[in-house]
């Protein structure tokens, strides 16, 4: 029995131990601040700029590409005008941006 409580345990710590290293690694991984604006697209239709000073926070890199998280802070009653709440696609996972230097 108790040795049954001990791999419960065990379990839950490396969870908690796994979950408190991958908050730690977001919230103080590389940051870095665009030197020129970015133009960005969406979906293909919609086109866009990240302006000069932006902060990119590193999330990963793959196949030549770098993802950044990118935070915006907007007036709470203008989202609720502008934005919808979706259902995330848990097949082809969050859909990024493409960005491209100018």
């Amino acid at each position: 029995m108790s040795k049954a409580i001990w791999v419960i345990l065990a379990i839950f710590i490396s969870f908690g131990g796994g979950y408190l290293f991958a908050s730690w690694n977001f919230i103080y991984s590389d940051t870095y601040v665009l030197k020129e604006p970015i133009a960005i697209v969406a979906d293909g239709t919609e086109a866009g700029v990240l302006p000069m000073g932006t902060e990119l926070h590193y999330q990963s890199s793959a196949h030549n590409e770098v993802d950044f998280y990118v935070f915006v802070r907007v007036p709470l009653e203008k989202e609720k005008l502008k934005a919808e709440k979706i259902e995330v696609d848990t097949y082809n996972g969050i859909k990024r941006l493409k960005g491209d230097f100018e």
